[in-house]
């Protein structure tokens, strides 16, 4: 992801940007749900979708909260870690 980022002549890099390279990667690997900004988004779904992991990361808060509910609404299948 940094080494894309890197490559890309139009990159507007922001001092946060690093930070949120490093923590949300981390976090979209591990957590149900990840809400991050567009420059992240796209770069962490492309890269889930590449281990075959779900892609649960979203641009919008609101969209993330329906998701959720979503979630809490449906039972987990049998065999499934209730998170």
């Amino acid at each position: 992801m940094l080494h894309s980022r890197h490559l890309n002549k139009g990159t507007t890099w922001r001092p946060n940007d690093l930070t949120d390279m490093v923590y949300l990667s981390c976090a979209a690997a591990y957590a149900d749900f990840v809400v991050c900004e567009k420059h992240m988004c796209d770069p962490l779904q492309h890269g889930l979708k590449r281990t075959g992991l779900p892609t649960r990361i979203y641009r919008h808060l609101a969209d993330a909260v329906e998701a959720i509910e979503a979630a809490l609404e449906t039972p987990p299948a049998p065999g499934e870690p209730i998170s």
